[in-house]
């Protein structure tokens, strides 16, 4: 596993190969927003009559920075689209693999006999696919990560069974390839999921506009500037990047004094975030409604929800939150959506203050 970690890092972090040996710089298959860029929904699928049909082509790509891009596209070239079920429907994932194999890279068995789930052998391009959070099957053709190998040119079907008590509220997909997976993550490849019907439990966000933001991290571009604390990771939010050390933000419009359902997801490898909605300065309330999946004070989902209403949220990798805000009245000069400076000692990576978004009216 280190011999393969080791080439990883030799080969993707200096810039994706591509069929024909070509580099694309523009993001081809996997494009990203420009700095400073106005926030879009992800692109939104949905079951119909219990069931979601998904077609997935995972590739790679460089941005404009130069950093390796991973996505999952559908063949209508959809990027990282939100899965949106019901409890008890079923999601099935038709997922190629569109990475080349890399020339003598090397490759390593992970399991024989009855114990293969697609491939055997693990490759530097290899993937699959975890739903995290959701009480799904860890058997093969489904949530199964630690054996589960699509390898180049490959394709793999899941068929993720959501079940009937699942709680309403915010997944994530992403690979989960041990060894490799955070290369991929970091590269943007992961999307929302959304098991439907929190408004029956948690009834204040029925009829509220939803927005779907997701927070990611990838490799640093800028190297340290004097007197400006320096991250390990950059960050972006719904694909637009928002790098040390300018931090230009990403732009959220937002019609004045209105409430709206906002649900987000920490979808970074490394980088932990503490939300913060600020104007004029002032720490705003958060009115939350749902935590990692959960709706607040249902027991699991079951009973009727609680709201907690805080003015920051702790979000690790993997964390969601669903809240309620407010948008700024016409006497705020200045909103920000921030994550505020993390402290976790010496020992830990740096998380400094810094905006993720300014809200403007629409």
């Amino acid at each position: 596993m280190k011999r393969i970690v080791g080439w990883l890092f030799a080969t993707f972090c200096l810039g994706a190969i591509l069929p024909g040996g070509a580099m694309a710089a523009d993001g081809g298959k996997c494009p990203r927003a420009a700095a400073g860029s106005d926030v879009k929904r992800p692109p939104d699928l949905y079951s119909t009559n219990g069931v979601l049909n998904v077609s997935f082509d995972y590739w790679t790509a460089l941005d404009a920075e130069g950093r390796t891009s991973f996505c999952f596209v559908t063949p209508g070239g959809v990027e990282s689209p939100t899965l949106h079920v019901n409890p008890g429907d079923t999601i099935n994932i038709a997922l190629t693999n569109r990475l080349p194999q890399i020339p003598g890279g090397p490759s390593e068995i992970v399991a024989s006999g009855s114990k293969v789930c697609g491939s055997p052998a693990m490759t530097l391009t290899s993937v699959n696919m975890h739903f995290h959070g959701t009480n799904t099957s860890p058997k093969c053709h489904s949530d199964e990560v630690i054996r589960t190998l699509v390898n180049s040119g490959q394709t793999f079907t899941y068929t993720l069974k959501i079940p009937k008590d699942e709680p309403p509220g915010l997944y994530w997909y992403h690979p989960h390839i041990h060894g490799i997976s955070s290369v991929s993550v970091q590269g943007g490849a992961s999307g929302a999921i959304v098991v439907e019907g929190i408004q029956n439990i948690q009834p204040a966000v029925a009829g509220l506009p939803e927005r779907i933001l997701i927070v990611r991290d990838q490799a640093r571009v800028a190297h340290h500037v004097k007197g400006i604390p320096t991250p390990n990771w950059d960050i972006s939010l719904n694909y637009i990047p928002v790098d040390y050390p300018d931090y230009n933000p990403a732009v959220i419009k937002m019609k004045r004094g209105t409430q709206e359902f906002w649900r987000v997801a920490n979808a970074s490898a490394n980088t932990i975030i503490d939300l913060q909605l600020l104007y004029d300065g002032k720490p705003q309330p958060l009115q939350i409604v749902g935590l990692d999946g959960v709706p607040t004070g249902s027991h699991d989902g079951k009973h009727q929800g609680t709201i907690i209403t805080q003015k920051n949220i702790l979000l690790p990798p993997a964390g969601r939150a669903e809240f309620i805000v407010t948008g700024p009245s016409r006497r705020v000069q200045d909103a920000q959506l921030v994550t505020r400076k993390i402290d976790g000692g010496p020992a830990s990576d740096s998380n400094p203050a810094r905006p993720l978004a300014v809200i403007e009216e629409t």
